[in-house]
């Protein structure tokens, strides 16, 4: 009878496990990275977030300011993430897509 309880145990926790994991996997968000001007954008809630060098933090608005040029608007690089703050894997977004990437085809 133990032992029954126990297996009934761990075949619980496995399958809760595995829905955790599920769930984590589902919870990447969509960002599109734009290499050229180093800005992110979220399509899901139409931001933007860019470095403002006067405030040195990431700020996120409806709309970039005048002087930054993201370029073509199709020239982006998907990334996911987990979380808002995709600015955080910032170092490694600029070393994987630089600024002289060609456009997608």
């Amino acid at each position: 009878m133990i032992m029954k309880k126990i297996i009934a145990f761990i075949l619980i926790l496995t399958i809760a496990g595995t829905e955790l994991q599920a769930q984590s996997d589902t919870t990447k968000k969509v960002y599109y990275y734009y290499p050229l001007a180093n800005v992110y954008y979220n399509p899901a809630t139409m931001d933007y977030y860019f470095y403002d060098t006067k405030t040195s933090s990431w700020i996120t608005d409806k709309e970039l300011p005048k002087m930054i040029d993201i370029g073509s608007k199709d020239r982006y690089e998907t990334v996911y993430y987990n979380g808002q703050e995709v600015w955080l894997a910032n170092p490694e977004h600029r070393k994987s897509y630089p600024k002289s990437s060609p456009p997608k085809k």
